[in-house]
């Protein structure tokens, strides 16, 4: 059986490369049944029309010989290298086939997509797909509903598309929690696109006053070199400022924190 795999993979490559086969090679296919059922099969590939799809009762046809076939032969536990792509063949006609009949496949009703899908064989003969598989979800809910923020901040965070970055931060403004402000700073602080850090730190300079804020405006103040960016920040830490003068008198403060800040800013 092992002479047998290796011979088969150089059917395989003589069939892609379109050279002959040695007189050894011959004479094995020659006497060894599988070795020849393989070359039968790559020759049939070569012949098939991959732009004919069978209409249902031939498919059903084909699926009650393909029954008895194995009802009759049952498969060997060392399944031949090109089992995988044999099955997934399988798999993509009958879906094919499905679908011109007239009939609504299980494929086709579902909402998800399959994508980089891998077919593996197993010992005990069984097989193991590995794929990615995503399908879109609506969300109905209030602005105030931690899930809306959440998937927001996510959108903020995760690389996406730029327009779809945007577009999260566009609705940060009335869905805004700890949450949408973390990924706001982490966009202000992280984000590639100048873009988005400008709009990120637009809304922050438009929010209440919150310790998070002011410390990621003045951290941005002492390291970022974008004078946008600063005078966002300057506007936003100014307002804070100004409402603690408000709120504690302004003999509570012996130096302005605006004052303080410039002294460690780069320019």
């Amino acid at each position: 059986m092992k002479d047998c795999l290796s011979i088969q993979d150089q059917l395989e490559q003589i069939i892609a490369d379109g050279t002959g086969m040695t007189a050894e090679l011959q004479e094995h296919v020659a006497q060894c049944a599988t070795c020849h059922a393989v070359l039968e099969l790559h020759h049939r590939f070569d012949t098939i029309d991959m732009g004919h799809v069978p209409d249902e009762t031939s498919f059903q046809a084909m699926r009650s010989r393909v029954l008895r076939q194995l009802n009759t032969a049952p498969p060997s536990r060392i399944h031949p290298l090109w089992l995988p792509a044999a099955l997934a063949a399988g798999i993509v006609l009958g879906f094919m086939s499905g679908r011109s009949g007239g009939e609504t496949s299980v494929l086709g009703e579902s909402l998800a997509s399959y994508a980089n899908v891998a077919v593996n064989t197993l010992a005990d003969g069984r097989v193991t797909l590995s794929y990615d598989i995503t399908h879109r979800e609506s969300l109905v809910a209030e602005p105030s509903d931690p899930r809306v923020g959440h998937i927001l901040a996510q959108s903020m965070v995760q690389p996406a598309s730029l327009y779809q970055r945007l577009e999260a931060l566009d609705a940060a403004h009335e869905v805004f929690d700890p949450e949408v402000r973390d990924a706001l700073i982490y966009a202000m602080n992280n984000d590639p696109e100048i873009s988005v850090r400008l709009k990120a730190s637009e809304i922050l300079a438009g929010q209440e006053m919150d310790q998070a804020i002011s410390e990621a405006f003045v951290a941005l103040l002492t390291s970022d070199a974008n004078t946008s960016l600063k005078l966002n920040a300057m506007t936003y830490l100014g307002r804070d400022y100004s409402e603690q003068m408000l709120d504690k008198g302004p003999d509570s403060a012996d130096l302005p924190a605006l004052y303080r800040v410039s002294q460690k800013t780069t320019y």
